[in-house]
């Protein structure tokens, strides 16, 4: 139902009423940040196991946290993850309410939203 018709419209007695969450992507870049990601763990994982980089032991284990550590921090500001913009005064229905440190407000008598099913 359109969302112009949510204050005109009333289902009657034993009328069934299927909801459909749809979810929504953050942008275009979505495939490419996970290609990313695949391709730091796999430098991760080459580092850790001495086939990249020759190391080993304890040397091995710092290397891969290192590539792991600096490769996330770099594709985390090339390609940022996607937000959430129903928060700080965005529309209610658009998401469910989360609990954050930055966005915590009284709702009396507000929606609580439930998933079902």
């Amino acid at each position: 139902m359109p969302r112009a018709l949510w204050g005109m419209i009333r289902p009657k007695a034993g009328t069934f009423i299927h909801v459909i969450n749809y979810p929504r992507g953050g942008g275009g870049n979505k495939w490419l940040r996970t290609i990313a990601l695949v391709v730091v763990a796999y430098l991760s994982y080459g580092v850790g196991s001495g086939a990249i980089g020759g190391l080993s032991g304890g040397y091995a284990a710092a290397g891969a946290a290192a590539v792991g550590i600096i490769g996330n921090i770099a594709i985390n500001s090339l390609i940022p993850p996607p937000t959430q913009n129903g928060i700080n005064g965005g529309d209610p229905f658009s998401q469910l309410s989360s609990l954050t440190g930055t966005s915590n407000q009284a709702n009396p008598n507000g929606v609580i939203p439930c998933v079902i099913g």
